[in-house]
């Protein structure tokens, strides 16, 4: 979900939650600040594997492998070399043992141990190492931090070249990445003894014959499903005069949209669309340029955060949630409407049966490059620089040759997209069939040119040249 700010927090309380697990990406300011005005208790990440995409936004496994890592099936592409062999993706495991006094001070209400995909030859110790050192006091009833030699007991245990503490920091750089070498296995080798218990676990009666459930009606069978086209345009050039007029909304880049002239009548609304990732120390920025956008006329927001639904409130401006909200469910899409959202785009990661079961006020993305990640690490510098960067001609090439543009996100982040366009324009029938009515276009590297080809083939529903990924049926 990526819960980075107070205005996140806000809306979880009014959704009945008391505890928010905060972003692993958050800085020992920003959880300090989110500390002393959030409504709710704040969890922390302090030992682990730290995924390098921003937290709960990831799509690289999904896309690609099919196993979803929002669902806990990552296949760890962040893992693997890109660009011959280099290891751009692969950060260090997270441990903030070093910093318990100043969680402490920040009243920081828990610690989160990573535990979920590991064994109790892991957990066990490092929890250890956190409660009950075997060489001294405990760390958290101690209020102290963990010594040199703490640290290297729990890097015993399990460790990418080393640990990182840099997002805590601020440090963020290069010396984040780091890889399992053969020097850290040795370092964590140890002998396993088996151990059998006197208690085991009770037998359970399975019937021979399956019983096979009704299927589940919508919630709101009586919501008439959205009927809408609209796009999401990473660059003004993509904005050409067929897409003003083909689509209903075109969203922009919030930077960009204040400087685009309204369209005439028959043309599409232009929207803004939030940067995914906005810190409260970033509020001030994000205040002036919707205050800039709203007086130009624009009254459209697109938005990939529960946090930043109050600053469409504060703007006067019409929420639309985007695919980042992960809404999977119908369950999920009745918490969204109720939160005041005009509409939705579900998760790229469902399948049309999903798609149809949800309906309602949703849109599915049925044309463009999947966004993978957003990166607080600049995966730019690692794979062309700067430069590169800003011109759109990074990427990321894996083994198997295929290639994953890198684009330049706001504050210096980076978007790595699909390196393939996802593709129904010659499928829309099966898009009629499952009810899919609203429909979500994403352009990130396409030239104008590529833009009114896209348009054409969705208006005369041919296929559009080159391999492309599908929207499954099961």
């Amino acid at each position: 979900m990526s819960g980075h700010s107070v205005g996140c927090a806000k809306e979880l309380a009014s959704l009945g939650f008391e505890r928010m697990v905060l972003a692993r990406e958050m800085s020992f300011a920003d959880i300090a600040g989110f500390t002393r005005t959030s409504p709710i208790e704040a969890e922390v990440f302090i030992h682990g594997a730290l995924c390098v995409c921003h937290s709960g936004q990831c799509l690289f496994s999904s896309m690609v492998g099919g196993r979803s890592g929002n669902r806990g099936e990552c296949a760890q592409p962040c893992r693997l070399p890109y660009n011959g062999g280099k290891y751009p993706l692969s950060l260090k495991d997270n441990c903030l043992a070093g910093h318990i006094p100043e969680l402490i001070d920040a009243h920081v209400a828990s610690l989160k141990i990573e535990g979920r995909m590991k064994g109790p030859d892991y957990v066990g110790p490092v929890a250890a190492g956190v409660r009950v050192p075997a060489v001294s006091r405990r760390l958290l009833d101690g209020h102290r931090a963990a010594t040199p030699e703490e640290i290297g007991y729990l890097a015993e245990i399990f460790s990418r070249s080393g640990f990182t503490d840099a997002y805590f920091t601020g440090n963020i750089s290069h010396a984040m990445l780091g890889t399992r070498t053969e020097a850290d296995k040795r370092r964590s080798a140890g002998r396993t003894v088996p151990y059998e218990t006197k208690r085991g676990l009770p037998a359970v009666a399975v019937p021979s014959r399956a019983h096979k459930a009704d299927e589940y009606l919508p919630v709101k069978p009586h919501n008439k499903p959205v009927k809408r086209r609209t796009a999401y345009m990473h660059s003004v050039a993509q904005l050409t005069p067929a897409a003003r007029k083909y689509f209903d909304i075109c969203y922009l880049p919030l930077a960009a949209a204040a400087d685009v002239a309204p369209g005439a009548d028959g043309e599409c609304f232009i929207g803004a669309a939030l940067p995914p990732v906005i810190y409260d120390s970033d509020l001030p920025e994000i205040r002036r340029s919707l205050e800039k956008a709203a007086g130009r006329g624009i009254r459209d927001l697109l938005i990939g955060n529960i946090g930043h639904l109050g600053l469409a409130r504060e703007a006067g401006m019409i929420p639309h949630g985007d695919f980042r909200l992960n809404i999977c469910n119908r369950e999920s899409a009745a918490a969204i409407e109720g939160l005041g959202f005009r509409d939705f785009i579900l998760s790229p990661e469902l399948t049309l049966p999903r798609l149809r079961d949800i309906g309602g006020q949703s849109l599915a993305v049925v044309y463009g490059r999947i966004p993978l990640m957003v990166t607080e690490k600049c995966a730019g510098k690692e794979c062309g620089g700067c430069r590169a960067c800003t011109a759109g001609k990074n990427q990321l090439t894996d083994r198997r040759g295929a290639r994953f543009p890198v684009l330049r996100e706001w504050r210096h982040r980076s978007l790595i997209v699909n390196s393939l366009p996802t593709s129904m324009s010659d499928r829309q029938k099966a898009l009629a069939e499952y009810g899919v009515r609203g429909q979500h276009f994403i352009f990130t590297v396409e030239t104008p040119q590529n833009v009114d080809a896209v348009i054409r083939a969705y208006s005369t529903g041919t296929p559009l040249p080159g391999e492309c990924r599908r929207i499954a049926v099961k």
